[in-house]
């Protein structure tokens, strides 16, 4: 059969539904962020999407003899989580060998992390903590010294580092990297204790910090892997669907085939939007148009997506809070370039001080080509006056805000009045003036890839040891904070069609949570989890 009768054909068996879906989770309160339907009690899966969605008795009558069917218990369920900034593929490289002091409430705790760690690899291999803490953390209210490390793990080669400003090298680590208090690592000084002895703390700045862990070993492929699927695993137990991955430090080209091998081996189970970075310093327009030559905007499929350039796209301007002229001529025409050729691109900047080059050199380009077309997007700038974001916006640019302050609000905040500090950041004024804005936490190196944290932080502005960092005007709703989570991404991502809210024909992605996440105290967010997180109709996680 060819031609029309053909495609009529195609088209009614495309649209017919099917005899018994393959799944179906009841008895629970969905909140699907559709304003069509705002709540359900049901949802029916027929392959990877939402066949079906209301009431019980609706949505059971559709069972046939093998849907699986799963009584939720009465508990909610969200769209699926997508982190709109956080540093995936780079974390999953090594995250199943790594230490962790992930939510450790005191040194002790955290050290006694470093002896499970030593004792479960056999005593040769590396101790790694690559982030993801704050001393604030920690009842002592300090960093664990370098005698407790020691003792910790005596004789081991640890390596454990503090945000881009600090990391700790025991003497086993300094003997194989030949580096001691006399000859530390390039751009880095060990601090010293007060009789001048080397604590094995060093601090830096984010050049030399990155340029240390490039000295740490690799893993290789099949451990890389196995590594990501872990961490992969780990971020579905929060209930998060999907990332988006901005490059940045750390991650070669080379670095992202254990992603890919796991794309084609159809394994992975969470979706990845990822950007690649600039890799050769003054090279940078060439490095992209090599890299992306058989790579063109929107390559891959539903669970692995090529989203753009960025977050570094020149090193001129990538924590730089002075760029020259040349600096800025380098990276606009990168940006000419990538807006001819239809490319998406994520922007790292640090702070409201040193913004005006960026904006300038935007414009420039925005008379050229429709920005918002492209869904460029700026990553952090925490204290952004609303002017800025106000600017942006009138650019057609979006803004990717992640809860980074609470770890790091002491430093960050301490020289700010408190009008300032109201405005860190203006979440409520870039959502009343229309800007798009995703939310993340930008794990693993300076927060925690727990997303419940990041969503009670942008609900309440406390940090980690109580201070404000938000007036409460500038503070989203609960529905608010989790619409960044969910639709904000989805939009960044280029899938708001398909993901975002749960609705009928939607991609069946979506977590029931341990915990009503609307109507806990507001204190006890950040320690929700799924129950059960479902990817494109598949149960990834489900708890015991």
């Amino acid at each position: 059969m060819k031609g029309p009768r053909c495609a009529l054909a195609f088209a009614l068996f495309a649209f017919t539904p099917a005899l018994a879906v393959d799944l179906i989770v009841h008895n629970a309160r969905i909140v699907t962020l559709d304003q069509a339907q705002p709540f359900a009690q049901a949802l029916a899966i027929d392959h990877e999407r939402i066949a079906s969605i209301g009431a019980d008795a609706d949505v059971l009558a559709l069972a046939g003899g093998g849907t699986r069917m799963i009584d939720a218990g009465g508990r909610t369920i969200i769209p699926g989580l997508i982190d709109s900034h956080i540093h995936a593929i780079r974390a999953g490289l090594t995250f199943a060998q790594e230490a962790s002091f992930e939510g450790a409430r005191t040194i002790g705790e955290a050290m006694e992390r470093l002896r499970m760690a030593g004792a479960r690899d056999g005593g040769d291999s590396w101790i790694v903590v690559g982030g993801g803490w704050t001393a604030q953390q920690f009842a002592e209210d300090r960093r664990p010294t370098g005698a407790e490390i020691e003792a910790a793990a005596p004789g081991r080669r640890v390596y454990v580092q503090a945000f881009y400003r600090a990391a700790f090298l025991s003497l086993a680590a300094q003997q194989t990297l030949g580096v001691d208090a006399e000859n530390p690592p390039p751009g880095t000084i060990f601090e010293r204790d007060d009789n001048g002895a080397s604590t094995g703390w060093l601090t830096g700045d984010v050049a030399a910090i990155t340029a240390l862990w490039e000295r740490l070993p690799k893993p290789g492929l099949q451990e890389a892997m196995s590594s990501t699927r872990v961490f992969f695993a780990r971020l579905n137990a929060y209930g998060v669907t999907g990332v988006i991955d901005p490059g940045g430090h750390n991650l070669a080209r080379s670095d992202y085939a254990a992603l890919f091998a796991l794309w084609r081996q159809r394994e992975l189970n969470l979706r990845v939007a990822f950007f690649v970075s600039a890799q050769t310093k003054g090279a940078e327009r060439a490095d992209f148009e090599r890299d992306l030559r058989f790579a063109p905007m929107g390559f891959g499929d539903r669970w692995l997506r090529f989203n753009g350039i960025g977050e570094r796209v020149t090193f001129g301007m990538y924590n730089n809070d002075k760029p020259d002229a040349a600096d800025i001529a380098a990276f606009e025409d990168i940006a000419h370039w990538a807006a001819r050729s239809g490319l998406a691109m994520t922007v790292h900047w640090n702070n409201q001080r040193s913004i005006g080059p960026l904006l300038d050199l935007f414009a420039r380009v925005g008379r050229k080509f429709d920005l918002a077309s492209l869904r460029w997007s700026v990553a952090h700038i925490h204290d952004a006056e609303p002017e800025t974001l106000a600017r942006l916006h009138q650019l057609g640019l979006g803004w990717l805000t992640q809860n980074a302050p609470y770890f790091a609000a002491p430093a960050f905040i301490r020289s700010m009045s408190a009008s300032r500090r109201a405005l860190v950041p203006a979440i409520s004024s870039a959502l009343e003036m229309g800007m798009k804005v995703g939310a993340g936490t930008d794990a693993t190196r300076v927060m925690s890839y727990n997303p419940f944290i990041a969503l009670q932080w942008l609900v309440d502005g406390r940090t980690i040891d109580g201070q404000e960092t938000r007036a409460q005007n500038q503070r989203p709703s609960r529905e608010e904070a989790l619409r960044l989570w969910t639709q904000g991404g989805a939009w960044f991502a280029f899938a708001e069609s398909e993901r975002g809210t749960l609705s009928r024909g939607m991609l069946a992605d979506f977590a029931v949570l341990t915990d009503d996440y609307f109507s806990v105290p507001t204190g006890q967010i950040g320690s929700i989890g799924s129950w059960l997180t479902v990817v494109g109709g598949r149960v990834v996680h489900a708890s015991p």
